[in-house]
């Protein structure tokens, strides 16, 4: 098959949001420090790299092996989540990146050239200065020339120097750097971390205190550490990340003291229990920002700490002495509405100048919004396996695309020690090829024009012989029937493992023998359905499938803005825009209901209507001058630019109008063979998650061409979206594969 060529009114099909298969990598951001560093910095640059993600950027993170950190540590539990999460992708010393923006964050590990490290191109690059120059003692933690000097050689330019605060700031006037006109603070997800806090606990103060037990980091005589950290039994005092350097000064841990060694909790769940946030260090000890104490006005408990913070916290946090912390601590205490206010000017500071929008904004300023969305891949947390594991996807025909794309979705998710190959009879098989996917093709019977009898053997003959070329650890298919030729072929694999991927909603009293064939499948998962309570067909009883939640192929990350969606479609944002998505059409001649639809939209002034024809369609349909027609896929990645649509009730379809949120009047193909659209549909007028529309004709169309042009109706279905859908099962489904082949990848 060749794909469609773009013709006057068409948007050719393109899928910029892929990542193709070699070493050049094209990122938005690329962080590079050492990730294996524990406390605040790693916190910050976790929450910096969900901002970005949130907002689209696709992030890139390249590991520096510093002379800070002892080799063997792994990476900091926040990085290893972010990875998880897809947040960002994980760039190799082999490869070759070109980026917008990179971000090269703590001097010190720059001290000398890292090596190894990735060539990079860079548009920009932003140095971001974490650690005070010297401490107030004055010694030197890194020289600032030979640190951009290092930076300046590795990345091909000088970097623009950002501090993270005022304090680190002083240190870098006047050395002759390019310094950022404004401070690189750090961010945090305000959402997250608040705790809803009437006023203080009980009877006496609760004080809390994290960090690392880094000498540094704590007062150096017995008069501050008592003043700042009562022993007395007048305050609750609970310590996280342990109180070694206190325990030399005082020669034990006082044991009125609640004592937690670092990483036993949360720091979220910690200050959830705390009224105040104590934070006090060593006067020689310059504090570059001072995060516990941010994440303490995050969570909305009071901070009292070191007047030498001032300049970075201002009215957000109380200031004393160590000696004056008890005194003030009574005084807030026994005033509840004093309390109160001052732990919320304390969290409306941080949400106001401190919040992820602030991190986006900042990135925004040197390279604008992001280009394409996010880049789901497949990061490798290490060095890449010598090997890596086979799954063989095989997916039917069908009369759509949403066997090849539940693979897809599938594959795209994998662990990066395993490969997934296609070996597809849709001829819509070569969209695979714009995610780097190996993908062979071979003819469905009906492109074949021949009988089953004589098709099977066929099927089997190449089934075979894609078993011995790749010998795979795991055949998925997905598909309603099994092919006779595929189970017959496993004896040329006899240690590879057979998945089937078994759609449910089948239609009720579909003779369905060959769900007898279960059993020669070593698991079946069950890709999830939103319209499950309205199943009542042949699978819906079964206890045989691992059950996973919806599987779409993108996810809420991977849309494009607005703006750029409209561009990619060839619509005008500023105007309503309605899709009309009525399937392939190789089931029955959709072009009645398709132009019924057209007509009643065009009907309302200033509508844009935008009607597809999938890569897989046998047929065009009719288009003119006030209709955009368009072969785009994943047209998902556009529905940003959609305000409301009319579609068919098929699994893709139903899952991605209702997982992103797109008010939709859902028209159910009732001739198809198994898949009983009409209950999908029906379901989404019952929970307000869509409009049933059983026939675009007469009063009923109209009825729903008023509701879904109507902004309050459209918005309450949004929201019922937004509020029932379950989020995307395609992680968990390869997640099972991989665990049933013993790799141990995302759950």
């Amino acid at each position: 098959m060749t794909e469609a060529s773009p013709g006057v009114g068409t948007c050719p099909v393109v899928a910029p949001y892929t990542r193709p298969v070699s070493a050049l990598v094209p990122l938005d951001v690329l962080i590079a420090t050492d990730f294996r560093f524990p406390g605040g910095t790693t916190a910050s640059i976790a929450e910096e790299i969900t901002a970005l993600a949130r907002a689209g950027y696709r992030v890139g993170l390249t590991q520096v092996f510093g002379t800070l950190v002892a080799n063997p540590r792994p990476f900091a539990p926040p990085i290893l989540d972010r990875l998880a999460r897809r947040e960002a992708q994980l760039v190799q010393a082999a490869d070759r990146v070109v980026t917008r923006l990179a971000v090269l964050r703590h001097p010190a590990v720059f001290r000398t050239p890292p090596k190894p490290f990735p060539a990079v191109d860079a548009e920009h690059v932003v140095l971001v200065a974490n650690q005070a120059v010297a401490t107030a003692a004055g010694t030197s933690f890194y020289d600032v020339a030979g640190v951009d000097s290092v930076v300046s050689e590795l990345m091909g330019k000088r970097p623009l120097w950002a501090p993270i605060g005022p304090l680190v700031r002083s240190g870098l006037t006047g050395t002759g750097i390019n310094l950022r006109d404004s401070d690189w603070v750090n961010v945090i997800d305000v959402d997250e971390w608040a705790v809803d806090r009437p006023g203080p606990r009980g009877p006496v103060p609760v004080i809390g205190r994290h960090s690392r037990a880094q000498r540094g980091k704590w007062p150096v005589t017995k008069d501050a550490i008592l003043g700042a950290y009562p022993a007395d039994g007048s305050v609750e005092v609970h310590i996280l990340g342990g109180a070694d350097p206190a325990k030399v000064v005082l020669g034990k841990v006082p044991p009125q003291w609640h004592v937690l060694p670092f990483g036993a909790q949360h720091p979220r769940d910690f200050l959830a229990d705390v009224d105040f946030v104590v934070y006090y260090q060593d006067p020689d000890w310059y504090e570059a920002f001072g995060r516990t104490v941010l994440e303490g006005l995050a969570s909305g408990a009071v901070a009292i700490t070191d007047p030498m913070l001032r300049p970075t916290f201002g009215e957000a946090a109380v200031y004393a002495t160590p000696a004056e912390v008890g005194e003030t601590l009574r005084s807030l205490h026994a005033d509840p509405n004093a309390w109160r206010k001052q732990a919320e000017r304390g969290q409306a500071w941080v949400r106001r100048d401190y919040g992820h929008d602030s991190q986006v904004r900042r990135v925004a300023e040197v390279i604008g919004p992001p280009v394409t969305g996010r880049v789901t891949t497949r990061p490798w947390l290490g060095q890449p396996p010598q090997k890596r594991r086979r799954i063989l996807c095989v997916s039917s025909n069908g009369a759509g695309m949403g066997h090849l794309t539940r693979l897809l979705a599938m594959a795209r998710r994998a662990d990066p020690s395993v490969q997934p190959i296609f070996l597809s009879v849709s001829s819509a098989v070569p969209v695979i090829r714009r995610e780097g996917f190996p993908y062979e093709y071979f003819p469905s019977r009906g492109a074949l024009e021949v009988s089953t009898a004589d098709w099977n053997p066929l099927f089997e003959q190449r089934m075979r012989q894609a078993l011995r070329v790749h010998r795979p650890a795991a055949v998925v298919f997905d598909g309603t029937w099994p092919y006779k030729g595929l189970l017959s072929a496993r004896e040329e694999a006899p240690d590879a493992l057979f998945v089937w991927s078994r759609r449910g909603m089948w239609r009720e009293g579909t003779h369905a023998e060959h769900l007898g064939l279960s059993s020669r499948f070593d698991l079946i998962i069950e890709p999830g359905e939103f319209a499950a309570p309205a199943d009542r067909g042949p699978t819906a009883g079964r206890d045989d499938a691992i059950r996973v939640r919806p599987i779409t192929l993108l996810d809420d990350t991977d849309l494009l803005p607005r703006d750029e969606a409209a561009k990619e479609l060839g619509l005008d944002p500023t105007r309503l825009a309605a899709l009309v998505t009525l399937g392939a059409g190789n089931i029955n001649d959709i072009s009645t209901e398709l132009n019924s639809i057209t007509a009643a939209l065009l009907e309302v002034p200033d509508l844009q209507v935008v009607t597809t024809r999938p890569t897989i369609a046998r047929t065009a349909a009719r288009s003119t001058d006030r209709v955009h027609q368009v072969s785009y896929y994943p047209l998902s990645r556009c529905f940003n630019a959609i305000d409301l649509a009319f579609a068919a009730a098929g699994y893709n379809s139903f899952h991605e109008q209702i997982a992103f949120a797109v008010p939709t009047a859902f028209v159910p193909n009732v001739l198809t063979q198994t898949d009983d659209q009409d209950a999908r549909a029906r379901h989404a007028g019952e929970t307000g998650t869509g409009v049933y529309l059983p026939q675009a004709e007469g009063p009923a169309l109209a009825e729903a061409v008023a509701r879904l042009t109507d902004p309050d109706a459209r918005a309450l279905v949004a929201d019922r979206c937004r509020q029932l859908y379950p989020g995307n099962g395609a992680g968990e489904a390869i997640a099972h594969v991989q665990h049933l082949i013993g790799v141990r990848g995302e759950t």
